[in-house]
Protein backbone atom coordinates (compact mmCIF):
# COMPACT_ATOMS: atom_id res chain seq x y z
CA UNK A 1 0.00 0.00 0.00
CA UNK A 2 1.46 3.24 -1.29
CA UNK A 3 2.01 5.84 1.39
CA UNK A 4 0.26 9.38 0.58
CA UNK A 5 0.49 12.74 2.00
CA UNK A 6 -1.42 15.44 0.75
CA UNK A 7 -0.77 18.89 1.48
CA UNK A 8 -3.26 21.96 0.92
CA UNK A 9 -4.41 24.88 1.62
CA UNK A 10 -6.53 24.72 5.30
CA UNK A 11 -10.25 23.99 5.15
CA UNK A 12 -12.78 26.43 5.12
CA UNK A 13 -16.58 27.79 4.91
CA UNK A 14 -17.68 24.08 5.89
CA UNK A 15 -14.83 22.34 2.88
CA UNK A 16 -11.96 20.66 3.48
CA UNK A 17 -10.01 23.08 1.67
CA UNK A 18 -10.77 26.59 0.74
CA UNK A 19 -8.31 25.90 -2.38
CA UNK A 20 -10.76 23.93 -5.36
CA UNK A 21 -8.14 21.96 -6.65
CA UNK A 22 -6.95 21.05 -3.23
CA UNK A 23 -10.99 19.73 -2.99
CA UNK A 24 -10.52 17.90 -5.80
CA UNK A 25 -7.89 15.85 -4.76
CA UNK A 26 -9.42 15.23 -1.37
CA UNK A 27 -12.47 14.01 -2.72
CA UNK A 28 -11.03 12.00 -4.80
CA UNK A 29 -9.16 10.06 -2.34
CA UNK A 30 -12.68 10.26 -0.10
CA UNK A 31 -14.69 8.69 -3.23
CA UNK A 32 -12.19 5.64 -3.46
CA UNK A 33 -11.01 5.01 0.18
CA UNK A 34 -7.56 6.05 -0.11
CA UNK A 35 -5.81 6.15 2.84
CA UNK A 36 -3.99 9.34 3.09
CA UNK A 37 -2.78 12.11 5.92
CA UNK A 38 -3.02 15.54 5.12
CA UNK A 39 -1.32 18.84 6.44
CA UNK A 40 -1.08 22.70 5.28
CA UNK A 41 1.32 23.61 2.51
CA UNK A 42 3.96 25.58 2.08
CA UNK A 43 3.92 27.08 -1.04
CA UNK A 44 8.02 27.56 -1.25
CA UNK A 45 8.19 23.42 -1.46
CA UNK A 46 6.06 22.18 -4.04
CA UNK A 47 8.21 22.77 -7.66
CA UNK A 48 5.20 24.86 -9.24
CA UNK A 49 4.89 26.68 -6.19
CA UNK A 50 1.01 25.65 -6.26
CA UNK A 51 -1.19 23.92 -4.19
CA UNK A 52 -2.23 21.05 -3.68
CA UNK A 53 0.74 18.52 -3.93
CA UNK A 54 0.87 15.27 -3.08
CA UNK A 55 4.14 12.58 -1.64
CA UNK A 56 3.73 9.07 -2.74
CA UNK A 57 5.94 6.64 -1.17
CA UNK A 58 8.08 10.08 -0.98
CA UNK A 59 7.95 11.35 -4.43
CA UNK A 60 6.34 14.47 -5.05
CA UNK A 61 3.82 14.81 -7.19
CA UNK A 62 2.31 18.21 -8.57
CA UNK A 63 -0.92 19.52 -10.06
CA UNK A 64 -4.26 18.08 -9.79
CA UNK A 65 -4.65 16.67 -12.94
CA UNK A 66 -1.44 14.87 -12.97
CA UNK A 67 -1.91 13.53 -9.27
CA UNK A 68 -5.08 12.10 -10.12
CA UNK A 69 -4.15 9.10 -12.55
CA UNK A 70 -0.92 9.25 -10.19
CA UNK A 71 -2.93 8.15 -7.47
CA UNK A 72 -4.87 5.68 -9.67
CA UNK A 73 -1.99 3.89 -10.56
CA UNK A 74 -0.34 4.29 -6.88
CA UNK A 75 -3.63 2.94 -5.19
CA UNK A 76 -4.96 0.37 -7.88
CA UNK A 77 -8.32 2.15 -7.57
CA UNK A 78 -8.76 4.46 -11.03
CA UNK A 79 -12.34 5.91 -10.53
CA UNK A 80 -14.99 5.37 -13.99
CA UNK A 81 -13.16 5.63 -17.16
CA UNK A 82 -15.97 7.07 -20.08
CA UNK A 83 -15.56 6.88 -23.81
CA UNK A 84 -16.83 8.53 -26.74
CA UNK A 85 -19.28 10.69 -26.36
CA UNK A 86 -19.12 10.35 -22.58
CA UNK A 87 -15.91 10.99 -22.63
CA UNK A 88 -15.91 14.43 -24.60
CA UNK A 89 -18.76 15.75 -22.58
CA UNK A 90 -17.27 15.15 -19.04
CA UNK A 91 -13.96 17.04 -20.61
CA UNK A 92 -16.05 19.56 -22.10
CA UNK A 93 -17.46 20.13 -18.82
CA UNK A 94 -14.57 20.52 -16.81
CA UNK A 95 -13.22 22.59 -18.95
CA UNK A 96 -15.90 25.03 -18.38
CA UNK A 97 -15.58 24.66 -14.66
CA UNK A 98 -12.14 24.87 -14.60
CA UNK A 99 -10.60 27.33 -17.06
CA UNK A 100 -13.93 29.80 -16.66
CA UNK A 101 -15.81 29.45 -13.90
CA UNK A 102 -13.36 29.08 -11.54
CA UNK A 103 -11.83 32.08 -12.63
CA UNK A 104 -15.30 33.99 -11.64
CA UNK A 105 -14.87 32.33 -8.60
CA UNK A 106 -11.64 33.80 -7.88
CA UNK A 107 -13.03 37.65 -9.40
CA UNK A 108 -15.20 36.78 -6.36
CA UNK A 109 -13.63 35.91 -3.26
CA UNK A 110 -10.64 37.65 -4.23
CA UNK A 111 -11.09 40.88 -6.49
CA UNK A 112 -14.79 41.88 -4.80
CA UNK A 113 -14.97 43.47 -1.53
CA UNK A 114 -18.10 41.31 -0.59
CA UNK A 115 -16.05 38.15 -1.03
CA UNK A 116 -12.93 39.26 0.63
CA UNK A 117 -14.20 40.03 3.86
CA UNK A 118 -15.20 36.00 4.00
CA UNK A 119 -11.23 35.19 2.82
CA UNK A 120 -9.31 37.15 4.44
CA UNK A 121 -9.78 36.13 7.93
CA UNK A 122 -8.39 32.70 6.83
CA UNK A 123 -5.69 34.24 4.13
CA UNK A 124 -4.46 36.15 7.44
CA UNK A 125 -4.42 33.39 9.66
CA UNK A 126 -1.70 31.76 7.22
CA UNK A 127 0.69 34.26 7.63
CA UNK A 128 3.15 35.22 10.25
CA UNK A 129 1.60 37.44 13.10
CA UNK A 130 4.75 40.23 12.70
CA UNK A 131 4.39 40.44 8.57
CA UNK A 132 -0.01 39.89 8.29
CA UNK A 133 -0.44 43.47 7.75
CA UNK A 134 1.95 44.32 5.14
CA UNK A 135 2.03 40.90 3.75
CA UNK A 136 -2.01 40.34 3.03
CA UNK A 137 -2.43 43.32 0.61
CA UNK A 138 0.47 42.29 -1.49
CA UNK A 139 -0.98 38.49 -1.39
CA UNK A 140 -4.38 40.13 -2.72
CA UNK A 141 -2.37 42.60 -4.98
CA UNK A 142 -0.59 39.69 -6.47
CA UNK A 143 -3.85 37.48 -7.07
CA UNK A 144 -6.00 39.96 -8.10
CA UNK A 145 -2.65 40.87 -10.59
CA UNK A 146 -3.49 36.89 -12.27
CA UNK A 147 -7.06 37.48 -12.12
CA UNK A 148 -6.48 40.85 -14.49
CA UNK A 149 -3.97 38.73 -16.80
CA UNK A 150 -5.84 35.90 -17.36
CA UNK A 151 -8.53 38.08 -18.34
CA UNK A 152 -11.59 38.09 -16.18
CA UNK A 153 -10.10 40.94 -13.98
CA UNK A 154 -10.58 43.37 -17.23
CA UNK A 155 -14.17 42.28 -17.81
CA UNK A 156 -16.22 43.95 -14.44
CA UNK A 157 -18.34 42.52 -12.53
CA UNK A 158 -21.60 42.92 -14.80
CA UNK A 159 -19.66 40.82 -17.71
CA UNK A 160 -18.24 38.14 -15.25
CA UNK A 161 -21.46 37.46 -14.11
CA UNK A 162 -23.05 37.05 -17.20
CA UNK A 163 -20.21 34.92 -18.39
CA UNK A 164 -20.70 32.65 -15.30
CA UNK A 165 -24.16 32.32 -16.10
CA UNK A 166 -23.76 31.07 -19.72
CA UNK A 167 -21.34 28.61 -18.42
CA UNK A 168 -23.53 27.61 -15.90
CA UNK A 169 -26.34 27.18 -18.56
CA UNK A 170 -24.06 25.04 -20.69
CA UNK A 171 -23.32 22.68 -17.92
CA UNK A 172 -26.56 22.52 -16.89
CA UNK A 173 -27.65 21.13 -20.50
CA UNK A 174 -24.18 18.67 -20.75
CA UNK A 175 -25.36 17.03 -17.14
CA UNK A 176 -29.05 16.93 -18.55
CA UNK A 177 -30.94 14.00 -16.80
CA UNK A 178 -27.58 12.09 -15.72
CA UNK A 179 -26.47 11.09 -12.83
CA UNK A 180 -23.01 12.30 -13.56
CA UNK A 181 -21.06 14.23 -16.50
CA UNK A 182 -19.45 10.76 -17.77
CA UNK A 183 -22.52 8.73 -17.32
CA UNK A 184 -24.00 6.90 -14.45
CA UNK A 185 -20.92 6.40 -12.28
CA UNK A 186 -18.38 9.03 -11.54
CA UNK A 187 -15.25 10.08 -12.84
CA UNK A 188 -11.72 11.96 -12.49
CA UNK A 189 -13.99 14.87 -14.82
CA UNK A 190 -16.76 15.55 -12.66
CA UNK A 191 -14.28 16.21 -9.61
CA UNK A 192 -12.80 18.74 -12.11
CA UNK A 193 -16.51 20.14 -12.14
CA UNK A 194 -17.29 19.57 -8.56
CA UNK A 195 -14.70 21.22 -7.05
CA UNK A 196 -15.62 25.19 -7.95
CA UNK A 197 -19.29 24.65 -8.03
CA UNK A 198 -19.18 23.30 -4.72
CA UNK A 199 -17.26 26.10 -3.84
CA UNK A 200 -19.39 28.44 -4.87
CA UNK A 201 -22.94 26.55 -3.91
CA UNK A 202 -21.50 25.57 -0.37
CA UNK A 203 -19.36 28.91 0.74
CA UNK A 204 -19.66 32.70 0.70
CA UNK A 205 -19.80 35.45 -0.99
CA UNK A 206 -23.58 35.67 -1.71
CA UNK A 207 -24.76 36.63 -4.87
CA UNK A 208 -25.31 36.77 -8.49
CA UNK A 209 -21.97 33.92 -9.04
CA UNK A 210 -24.18 31.92 -6.10
CA UNK A 211 -27.67 32.24 -7.41
CA UNK A 212 -26.32 31.89 -10.90
CA UNK A 213 -25.41 27.87 -9.80
CA UNK A 214 -28.74 27.26 -7.43
CA UNK A 215 -30.59 28.39 -10.73
CA UNK A 216 -29.68 24.94 -12.09
CA UNK A 217 -31.62 22.15 -10.12
CA UNK A 218 -29.68 19.68 -11.77
CA UNK A 219 -26.37 20.88 -10.70
CA UNK A 220 -27.77 21.78 -7.27
CA UNK A 221 -28.69 17.56 -7.22
CA UNK A 222 -25.04 16.74 -8.60
CA UNK A 223 -23.44 18.62 -6.49
CA UNK A 224 -24.80 17.16 -3.09
CA UNK A 225 -25.06 13.31 -4.82
CA UNK A 226 -21.28 14.09 -5.50
CA UNK A 227 -20.83 15.62 -1.64
CA UNK A 228 -22.59 12.61 -0.40
CA UNK A 229 -20.15 10.46 -2.07
CA UNK A 230 -17.34 12.14 -0.68
CA UNK A 231 -18.21 12.16 2.84
CA UNK A 232 -21.36 10.07 3.42
CA UNK A 233 -22.25 10.77 6.85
Amino acid sequence: MSDIVLFKLPAGFGLPSVSPYCLKVEAWMQIQGVAYTAQQGDLRKPRNKKMPYVLIDGEQVCDSHNILPRLAASTGKPMHQPQGEDKARAHAAMVIAQESVYWALVYARWTMDSGWVHLEPLVRGLLPAPLRALLIGVIRKATNKQVWQQGTGRLGPEFVWERAREDLDSLSHLLGDRAYFGGEQICDYDLGVWAPLASIHLGPPDGPLKDAVAGHANLVAWIERVDALRNPS
